[in-house]
C-alpha cells in the first residue's frame, strides 16, 4: 500500500463519519451544525468559557478558523461570547442553555461511532490503530 493510498483511506474514514454524524445532527433537527463544531463543542461541555485561543490550541485549528465556527454557533444560540472580566483583550466562549443541551445528542453521536468501531476491530486492533494514527499526525 502506497502513502498517498493511507492518506486517501484516513480521508475517507473522516468523510464517512462526518457524514454519519451530519445525518444524525440533521434527524435530531439540528440544522446548520456541522460535524467541525463538534470540535468546539465538546471542549465547551468539558470545560466551558474557554478562550477562542484556547479552543484553538485544543482542537488544532487556527484562532480564525475558530472564530468562524464560534460565529456560527453563536449565531444559532448555542454559545454566547463575552469579553473576560479579568482581562478584557480576550474573549470567553461559553455555551448557552441551548449548547449545554446538545451535550446527550453528542454523546449518543458518539457512542454511535465507538459501536461502529467495536464492531469492525478489536479491542487491540483499535488501540493499534489510534497509536498509530497518533504516530502519523506527528509526522505533520
Amino acid at each position: 500500500m502506497t502513502h498517498a493510498r493511507i492518506v486517501h483511506l484516513a480521508g475517507r474514514l473522516t468523510a464517512l463519519a462526518n457524514q454519519r454524524i451530519a445525518e444524525r445532527l440533521e434527524r435530531e433537527g439540528l440544522v446548520g451544525l456541522l460535524p467541525a463544531h463538534g470540535d468546539l463543542l465538546v471542549h465547551l461541555f468539558a470545560e466551558d468559557a474557554l478562550t477562542v485561543s484556547e479552543l484553538a490550541r485544543r482542537t488544532h485549528r487556527t484562532k480564525s478558523t475558530v472564530s468562524v465556527l464560534a460565529g456560527k454557533l453563536e449565531r444559532l444560540g448555542y454559545i454566547e461570547r463575552r469579553r473576560r472580566e479579568d482581562d478584557q483583550r480576550a474573549l470567553a466562549v461559553s455555551l448557552t442553555d441551548a449548547g449545554r443541551a446538545l451535550e446527550s445528542v453528542f454523546e449518543e453521536v458518539s457512542e454511535d461511532l465507538d459501536a461502529r468501531l467495536s464492531a469492525a476491530l478489536s479491542d487491540a486492533q483499535r488501540q493499534r490503530l489510534e497509536a498509530l494514527l497518533e504516530k502519523t499526525m506527528s509526522a505533520f
